[in-house]
């Protein structure tokens, strides 16, 4: 039986739920106030600007050898750390930790990278690399983050366009959503 044989309260039901559905669709969400979305603060994803004092404490308390072997490896031409997927998220960490933060909790960095504004450059440059597999749609799915390990192209340029906010070019953040604009527009 097709649609158009069901009585005309079916097709009033339908209307409807389809009104109710383009109702709720074009109404904008309101984040909830005195939040970093709300108040337009970046970082907010996986962390925000008030919790990365203790974050930063709890690393040179707890993890000190290993935060400044990591920051070793960045530094070091040859090192897996900086493989193509994950490269851009691992030095937007860095730097959204703000190396001169970490200095002063007694980390060394060399002078060739040792500023927020340094590490998010690497950052882009890894982050740039991807933007043609995030815009061909080819890898997306929608269980990514609960189906096991996470595609790799996606969270190390969502990272970097979040943590690196303040000191990317506005060129690098438009080609970053323009990258997730088209996937979204080939997917869905």
């Amino acid at each position: 039986m097709t649609l158009r044989e069901h009585s005309p309260a079916l097709y009033g039901l339908v209307f409807a739920v389809g009104f109710v559905l383009a109702l709720v669709g074009l109404t904008k969400a309101a984040p909830p106030p005195n939040s970093p979305i709300a108040k337009g603060e970046h970082p907010r994803l996986f962390l925000t600007a008030s919790e990365l004092p203790v974050l930063r404490d709890r690393i040179a308390k707890h993890y000190r050898g290993e935060f400044q072997d990591f920051v070793d490896l960045l530094n070091d031409p040859g090192s897996k750390v900086k493989g193509e997927d994950w490269g851009a998220l691992n030095y937007a960490f860095v730097a959204v930790l703000d190396p001169r933060q970490m200095k002063a909790r007694g980390f060394s960095f060399s002078s060739t990278l040792d500023s927020a504004e340094k590490y998010c450059a690497k950052a882009a440059g890894y982050a740039k690399t991807q933007l043609s597999k995030i815009s061909s749609a080819a890898r997306i799915g929608h269980g990514g983050l609960t189906q096991g390990f996470p595609t790799a192209v996606y969270i190390p340029v969502m990272v970097t366009y979040d943590w690196c906010h303040s000191h990317l070019p506005d060129v690098d953040k438009r080609a970053i959503v323009d990258a997730f604009v088209s996937a979204y527009e080939k997917k869905w």
